[in-house]
């Protein structure tokens, strides 16, 4: 699971959305009041506007919910031509099959 998060930043890192966006779940839980295709337009033009992005997670810390769920927590360090921002993050993940996909994810 913490090779399909780290996986989930280079992906945003390399603004390889199509990739991006295959990490999250189905039924991931979209931001109050969006779509899921809005959701992912407004992370697509987020991810494709900086002329490029840097996406560094540091402290991994995984707690296992049950065999096919964990919580996976970390500093997130963003470094972009338009923002850098340091953040505490988490992400629900799910297995699905024999790849872990995003459920949920929140900044503290």
């Amino acid at each position: 699971m913490v090779s399909a998060v780290q996986a989930w930043a280079h992906d945003w890192s390399s603004q390889n959305v199509n990739a991006y966006l295959a990490a999250y779940a189905p039924d991931f839980k979209l931001p109050a009041g969006l779509t899921r295709s809005q959701w992912e337009a407004l992370r697509t033009q987020r991810i494709t506007r900086p002329k490029q992005i840097h996406v560094e997670l540091q402290d991994i810390q995984v707690s296992r919910d049950d065999a096919d769920h964990v919580t996976v927590s970390f500093t997130q360090v963003y470094h972009s031509d338009r923002l850098n921002s340091t953040d505490q993050k988490s992400l629900k993940l799910e297995r699905n099959q024999n790849h872990w996909l995003i459920t949920e994810e929140w900044s503290h």
